[in-house]
This record gives C-alpha cells, structure tokens and sequence, in this order.
C-alpha cells in the first residue's frame, strides 16, 4: 500500500497556513451573531429583539473572539485530520489575521509523529550475535548471590584493602558550609575494582569507628535551561562501622538456601537465565543498528518533546547525580527509543497491523504469570476495578504488541550475519 506524503513529513516541528474564504467567515459571523442576538440584552430594547447591526457594534469584541474561536475549532482541525497529521501536544497559533480579499490567514506551529517511507530492508545488513556463557560469568552471578547472603562481620581494628566500611554521608555546600543532601547506612567495599572514583581509596584505608573523612567535591545540578552547572561541595563520611562480608562457601547448602535442589541444578539455571539475559541484549543491539543505518538513509527528525519525556522517565530511575553526569548518554539512549518507535509506527501504518482485543488479554495473562500470579481471572477483575486505569494499560499494551510486530517484520526483511561469540 502506498502513501501519500508530503514534503514537510519527515519534519517533527513544522509550521503550516490555513487560509478560511472570506464567504466561509462570513457564514461563521453570521451565525454567532444570530445566536447573541437571540439572548443579547441591550439597553432600549426588549431581550432578543435589539437590531444586528446594533449587537454587532456593542459585542464587536466578543464576535471576533467567537468567530476566531469557531474558525480555528473547525478548520485547523479538519486541515490536520486531512493531512492524517498525527500532533504530539498542543498547535500554537502564531499569526491569525484577516488579509486583504477578506480571506483569514492562520498561522500554527506544531510537533507530530513523523511520516516517510522507509529504505529498502532487503538491501540493510546487520550482524546476529548469538552469546555463549563461560564458567567465570556463571561463577560471578553466584558471587553476587554469596553476598547477598553473607554476614558483617565487624572487626576492632583500622580499615584495610578488602573491608567493608559503613558510614553516613553528609554533602555540604563548600561556600556556606550548609548540607545539602544526608545518607545513612553508606558502604564502601574497599576495592579498587569496585570503587567508581578509585583515587578516594587511599582516603579510607586505615579509618575507624568514629573518624570523619572530608573530600571536596564537586556536584553537578541542572539549570532551568537543562545546562549543567558545577557547585563546589565537600563530601563528609562518619566511619560508623568496619568489618568484612564472611561468605557462605559454594556448596549445595547454598544451592537449597537460595531455593535450588542442588549445586548442579543452581548452575545450570544462572546459565540459562544468563543465555536469556544475553540475548535479550544482542537483540536490543541489532535492533539499534537497524534504526541507526534507517536514520542515516531517511534523514527523519526525532520530536524533540517525546525525547525530553523519554528522558524524563529514564532519569526517575536513577539517582540524581548520576542522572545529571550522565544526561548526555542518556540524551542519546531517549531518542533512539524515539526513533525506534517512529519506525515502527510507519510499519504498523504501512502494513495496517492489528492486534486484537484476545492477543492483549493473552499478553496480559502471560505478564500475570511471569509475577507469580495464580489465578489470572482474579487477575483480571481486580485490573478492572479502576475502569480508567484498566483501559490505559489496555490501550498500552496493545500499542506495545503492534510496535513488536512491527519490529518482527523488520527483523524478517533485513540481511542478517550471524556471530557466535
């Protein structure tokens, strides 16, 4: 099925003109007039009996405001619906003015989805990893799994390389000395490989309960035009603990502890989840290679709004500081989301995918599962207690089938190398 598109669709912020015939504005004027004059009350005359031309000099004001109002209702409207333009947020009106013929001139300014065809996917090759998982990856995750089950063990001595120090933070404005942000219940594992600023290691070797340890420091905030600027902070660590972790030894014991019949089996299981994991992962980076070789051949642009709230959501699951050091990579991981979306919405408009009302109710009961829930009826009709919010995560989750298929079908047209690593 072929589209129609125009010139400006690849754009994300366009701009656009309506013009409205004068005849047409003229009709919209007659008929707001006709409607005050039925309830307009004039002094001198009885309610809904006062001359038009007198109601039209008296209302001038509320007239032009009306006709303006039912003018940009109907046609600014209809103009989008037309050009099946999809609008991300509010159009703004930039110019509305009558012209020289009587005619009206609108001028509006508005994101939307972007439209195009895409590039040939039989000609877009990209590479298929197939991941392997070695002994030392499968005995890391048992490592991570030994700690969380390992016990403090606090120690009357000075720190060394390999304890644990607990403390709490205190970060102060270095200018005013004020405290900007508390912590409690802080750990440090002093290790060189594990510590994020490794040159601050030195700081904590040979500390005890009770010693303070100040570092400068500086943060990171964000001004109201999202530019980063620098406070100079001191950072104060009260040494409230030191110790180390004593592991659980590998053994079957920990096996049947973390919920496994055996050793053997627990191995087996942390290699498939790892497989699973992999996977997942290789193929969110073919699918990311797919859309930067679409960009680089369609040149479409990213709606600037979507990214800032795809960015938004990203930095809600991070902590602060490291949101903000990292905005720019996160920058960049949002509008590729964008992008990804944008491509599958041309798909899913090309090919008119669907998915029905049964495929959402299946993947909704295959989510329900994957939390432990037993009986997905019940499921179901606790969901729809909040009829609103029920209907929202319908409606998501439809969205979210329609743009996999999309992704399947992309996936199914484009050349695909495969490496086993």
């Amino acid at each position: 099925m072929k589209r129609l598109l125009m010139p400006d669709d690849k754009k994300a912020k366009r701009s656009l003109e309506i013009r409205v015939p004068k005849e047409k504005v003229d009709k919209i004027e007659s008929e707001v007039v006709k409607k005050l004059a039925k309830k307009a009350v004039v002094p001198g005359f009885r309610p809904g009996k006062a001359p038009i031309d007198v109601i039209r000099l008296k209302y001038r004001d509320y007239i032009r405001s009306a006709v303006y109002e039912e003018i940009i209702e109907k046609y600014v409207a209809k103009e989008f619906e037309a050009r099946n333009v999809k609008l991300i947020g509010d159009i703004v009106i930039k110019d509305f003015r009558k012209i020289k013929d009587g005619d009206i001139s609108i001028t509006v300014e508005y994101e939307a989805i972007p439209r195009f065809d895409l590039p040939d996917l039989d000609l877009i090759s990209v590479k298929r990893v197939i991941p392997h998982v070695t002994l030392a990856e499968i005995d890391a995750e048992i490592e991570k799994m030994r700690r969380e089950l390992a016990q403090f063990v606090p120690v009357d001595r000075p720190s060394q390389m390999g304890d644990l120090i607990i403390f709490d933070l205190e970060i102060l404005d270095e200018k005013s000395g004020s405290i900007i942000q508390r912590h409690e219940n802080r750990v440090i594992h002093l290790d060189a490989n594990e510590m994020a600023d490794s040159e601050m290691l030195p700081k904590f070797i040979g500390v005890s309960p009770g010693d303070v340890v100040e570092i400068r420091h500086s943060l990171e905030e964000l001004t109201e035009n999202g530019e980063k600027k620098k406070i100079p902070a001191i950072l104060r660590y009260r040494i409230r603990s030191v110790g180390y972790l004593d592991l659980p030894p590998v053994d079957d014991e920990l096996a049947k502890d973390l919920g496994f019949n055996d050793l053997n089996e627990m191995r087996e299981k942390i290699r498939e989840e790892l497989v699973k994991r992999y996977r997942r992962m290789a193929e969110e980076e073919m699918e990311e290679e797919i859309v930067q070789k679409i960009m680089e051949a369609v040149q479409f642009e990213v709606p600037p709004s979507l990214v800032e709230q795809e960015l938004k959501h990203i930095e809600a699951h991070l902590p602060k500081q490291d949101a903000i050091r990292l905005r720019d990579g996160l920058r960049a991981v949002a509008e590729l989301r964008i992008a990804k979306y944008i491509i599958a919405r041309q798909v899913i408009e090309l090919l008119d995918i669907r998915v029905s009302d049964e495929e959402v109710k299946k993947e909704i009961e295959r989510r329900s599962k994957e939390k432990g829930i037993e009986s997905f009826e019940d499921y179901l009709e606790f969901l729809k207690r909040d009829e609103k919010e029920f209907r929202r995560t319908f409606l998501r989750i439809r969205e979210q089938l329609l743009v996999q298929k999309a992704w399947d079908y992309i996936k199914s047209r484009v050349k695909m190398e495969v490496v086993i690593q």
